[in-house]
C-alpha cells in the first residue's frame, strides 16, 4: 500500500468519477500499472473544533483475489495535544462487480444487515442491422438496461452471495442483404440465481431489429423496472424507432441505461434519410448519448459508475454503403442500429452492467470498564463488562486468555467468567464481527487469602 496522491489527475476529463476523480476502470489501470499493488490517497488533515483532535479519510483501492474492485475509506484521527495516533477505523466499503457473468460474492466479516445497499445496472441490448440492394433499409438501437437499488439486505456474515453482472448484447456485421436481430443485454442479479429469484435485480435491454421495405420499424424496449427486485426501480430508456420510404435509409440510437435518478432516456426516431441520437442515462443525469451519423456513429458516453448513474447509448448510423452503430456506454447502454443500401454494415454493442455493493462497516467493540475489576489467580470470579457494540461478541480475552461462560446480554453488556491468570494488572479484550476492542489493566489478579483451621485445647 502506498500513497498516490496524484492519481487522478492521470486521468484528465474521465466521465463518472468518485470523489477521488477515479472511475473503476481508471482505478484498475493504476493497480495494474503498479504490477497489481493496492494504493491509497489521503485527504488533508483537518481540526475538529479546539479539542486538539485531528482526523483525515485514507480511501484505499484494491483488487481481490476474485477479480473485485474495492474501494475503502478509513478515518484516522490523531491527538495533536499529546502527540499520539488515537484510532484508525473503516467507515465505507464499496465492491464494484463489473466483469460480466457470474461469481460469488465473499460476504465480509463486518457486513451489517442494517446499513447496506445493493445497486444493479443490466446490460444493454445490441443494435439491429439491415441491408438491402434496393437500398431501401432501416435499422433499430438496443435498448437500454434498467435499475434497480435494494437497502439493507440481508446476508450472512463470513459467508457467499451468488450473483450475475448482465453481458451486453454484442454487436455484429451483415455483408448480405437481410436483417439481424440485435441480441439482448443479459439480466443483473445479486443474491439468488435469477431475475425473479434474488434480493436484488433488473433486467437487461432488447436488442434493435431491422427491415428492408418501407414503413416503421418498432423500437426495442428497455429494461423494465416491473420485472427487476428493489426499494428503487427504474426502466431503461428505449431504442428508437426507424422509419423508411422506398430506398430511403435509417439508424436509430440506442437507449440510455436507467440510474439511481430515474430512467434511462429514450433515442430519438430515425426518420427517413437520418439517424437518431442515442438517449443519455439516468434521467439525463448520467452519460450522454452517442450522436448519430452518416456513417461511423459515435458510442454513449460512460455513466457516473460509482454513483450507478446510467451510461448513454450508441448513436444510429446510416451510409449508402457500411453504416457503424455507436456501442453503449458502460454500464448497461444500449448499441446503435445501423442501415444502408449496400457494402458491410454494423450494430452498435450494448455495453455490460455492473453491481454496486456498500455498506458501513459495524464498528470494533469498545470496552469501558469490568465489574468486579478484581479477582484471584485462581480464576472463576463472575465479571459483567460494559461498553458499546457487543452484539455478535465470538471472544473474551483477560489478559490473553479466555473467559468462559459468556453471554452477550445486550449490545452494551457482558457477562463472563474470569479465567486463571498470574498476578498484576492485565487488559480485557472483547472480539465481534469488526474488531476487537480493549481496556487497558481493565482487571486486576491478586493472590488471594490462605485459610488456616487452628484447634485450641
Amino acid at each position: 500500500m502506498d500513497k498516490f496522491g496524484d492519481a487522478p489527475a492521470r486521468w484528465p476529463g474521465a466521465r463518472g468519477t468518485d470523489d477521488n476523480g477515479l472511475t473503476p476502470e481508471d482505478a484498475k489501470r493504476i493497480i495494474l500499472r503498479k504490477r497489481g499493488k493496492s494504493f491509497s490517497i489521503w485527504s488533508k488533515w483537518v481540526r475538529v473544533a479546539a479539542v486538539g483532535l485531528m482526523v483525515c479519510t485514507q480511501t484505499h483501492y484494491s483488487i481481490d483475489r476474485l477479480g473485485h474492485l474495492n474501494r475503502v475509506e478509513i478515518q484516522h484521527s490523531y491527538d495533536a495535544t499529546n502527540k499520539s495516533p488515537l484510532q484508525q477505523q473503516r467507515v465505507a466499503v464499496t465492491t464494484i462487480l463489473s466483469t460480466a457473468g457470474g461469481g460469488s460474492y465473499p460476504v465480509p466479516t463486518d457486513w451489517d444487515n442494517s446499513n447496506n445497499a445493493v445497486e444493479c445496472i443490466a446490460g444493454g441490448g445490441a443494435g439491429g442491422l439491415a441491408r438491402s440492394g434496393s437500398n431501401t433499409a432501416s435499422a433499430t438501437g438496443g435498448g437500454g438496461g434498467a435499475y434497480s437499488r435494494k437497502n439493507n439486505v440481508s446476508l450472512s456474515p463470513g459467508g457467499t452471495a451468488a450473483y450475475n453482472v448482465g453481458s451486453g448484447g454484442g454487436g455484429t456485421s451483415l455483408s448480405s442483404n437481410g436483417t439481424v436481430t440485435g441480441a439482448n443485454g443479459g439480466d443483473t442479479w445479486f443474491n439468488g440465481s435469477s431475475l425473479a429469484s434474488a434480493s436484488c435485480s433488473a433486467e437487461g435491454g432488447k436488442g434493435g431489429s431491422g427491415r428492408t421495405s418501407s414503413g416503421t420499424q418498432a423500437a426495442a424496449s428497455g429494461g423494465l423496472a416491473a420485472n427487476g427486485i428493489g426499494d428503487t426501480k427504474y426502466n431503461g430508456g428505449n431504442g428508437g424507432a426507424a422509419t423508411c420510404a422506398t430506398n430511403g435509409k435509417s439508424g436509430s440510437g440506442g437507449g440510455g441505461a436507467a440510474g439511481p435518478n430515474g430512467a434511462g432516456v429514450a433515442s430519438a426516431d430515425a426518420v427517413n434519410e437520418s439517424v437518431g441520437n442515442g438517449g443519455a442515462g439516468d434521467n439525463g443525469s448520467g452519460g450522454s448519448g452517442g450522436a448519430g451519423a452518416n456513417g461511423t456513429a459515435t458510442a454513449g458516453g460512460n455513466g457516473t459508475e460509482y454513483g450507478s448513474a446510467g451510461s448513454g447509448g450508441g448513436g444510429g448510423g446510416l451510409r449508402a454503403a457500411g453504416a457503424i452503430g455507436g456501442n453503449g456506454g458502460l454500464y448497461g447502454g444500449g448499441g446503435g442500429g445501423g442501415g444502408t443500401g449496400s457494402g458491410t454494415v454494423t450494430s452498435g454493442s450494448g455495453a455490460r452492467g455492473v453491481i454496486v455493493v456498500s455498506y458501513t462497516p459495524i464498528p470494533a467493540p469498545t470496552v469501558t470498564s469490568c465489574s468486579p475489576s478484581k479477582g484471584t489467580i485462581a480464576g472463576g470470579t463472575s465479571v459483567t463488562i460494559s461498553g458499546t457494540g457487543f452484539t455478535g461478541a465470538t471472544g473474551v480475552t483477560f489478559g490473553g486468555s479466555a473467559a468462559t461462560s459468556i453471554s452477550v446480554v445486550n449490545s452494551t453488556t457482558i457477562t463472563c467468567i474470569a479465567p486463571a491468570h498470574s498476578i498484576g494488572a492485565v487488559n480485557v479484550a472483547v472480539t465481534g464481527p469488526g474488531g476487537t476492542g480493549t481496556l487497558s489493566s481493565g482487571f486486576t489478579y491478586y493472590a488471594g487469602v490462605k485459610l488456616r483451621a487452628f484447634v485450641f485445647g
